[in-house]
């Protein structure tokens, strides 16, 4: 992982990771999302209190969501309307098959 500066062009490859706090992550949202529908899923590392809240909070802006954990049993319980990968997010194939493979532009 490497921090982001201004003049950095993000590549198909990079998968950016945002941390913040709610009222940030709002107005980041609202730069970039600018209303226009979202057809890739945005992954969530963690199904605990937070990653299914942020979940939630995706899916009442109708945004898919794939949360992938490592607790078996954890997609049981979940109740956001998103996907779920049991596994290791440090794990490749975990991360393929919750769709980090597909290049940006090509659905769902």
């Amino acid at each position: 992982m490497r921090p982001a500066h201004p003049d950095m062009r993000l590549s198909s490859l990079v998968v950016p990771v945002v941390i913040g706090s709610s009222d940030q992550i709002e107005r980041l949202n609202a730069l970039l999302v600018g209303g226009m529908p979202r057809e890739r899923p945005v992954l969530v590392i963690g199904g605990g209190r937070v990653g299914r809240a942020v979940a939630g909070a995706l899916r009442c802006r109708n945004v898919p969501v794939h949360i992938i954990d490592k607790k078996e049993g954890r997609g049981q319980i979940m109740d956001s309307g998103a996907s779920f990968f049991q596994g290791d997010a440090a794990d490749r194939e975990v991360l393929r098959r919750a769709g980090t493979s597909r290049p940006p532009g090509s659905g769902g």
